[in-house]
């Protein structure tokens, strides 16, 4: 992704007033974080994914308190609790990683209920998936979401 796309996508065009360096610098970045959506970005694709297949989706934005996204089909509901990029920090992306498995956690008040939780498509939180123990996965039901930078929304199970 080049910086102007990455201003584009993340950040109002009159706010951003970049020099050469720090483009140099943000390029540098996205180089090492091939993936660098934040919260909002991830819940946005999330809820476009939902909303295409027939969902009805309530999303909070910014730092507001409560469910990340709810959606409901039908009878069906689904409850996501989602964290964007923690930046290169490995131990900060494991800390977002616990952070939103409590959450998740914490919001499971309905039987039948789905629930998830969501993050970036980003090596460390797939890795953080895969090491959470398979009998977790599947005593809770939680499965995990991954978010690619073009929007794309995949679904890893919780068995």
């Amino acid at each position: 992704m080049s910086a102007d796309s990455f201003k584009r996508n993340h950040m109002p065009m009159d706010e951003l007033h970049l020099t050469e360096d720090q483009v140099e610098a943000l390029r540098k970045f996205l180089e090492k974080n091939p993936n660098p959506l934040d919260e909002d970005g991830v819940k946005k694709r999330i809820s476009s994914h939902l909303s295409a297949d027939g969902w009805q989706v309530e999303v909070k934005w910014g730092k507001a308190r409560g469910i990340d996204i709810e959606a409901k089909k039908g009878t069906a509901r689904w409850v996501i609790e989602a964290k964007g990029f923690a930046g290169a920090d490995l131990v900060m992306q494991g800390e977002y990683f616990k952070d939103v498995l409590g959450e998740i956690l914490q919001r499971m008040a309905v039987d039948g209920a789905k629930y998830s939780i969501a993050f970036p498509d980003a090596p460390r939180y797939r890795d953080l998936w895969d090491q959470l123990p398979t009998l977790a996965k599947r005593r809770t039901g939680i499965s995990c979401l991954f978010v690619d930078k073009h929007g794309g929304v995949f679904e890893c199970p919780a068995t």
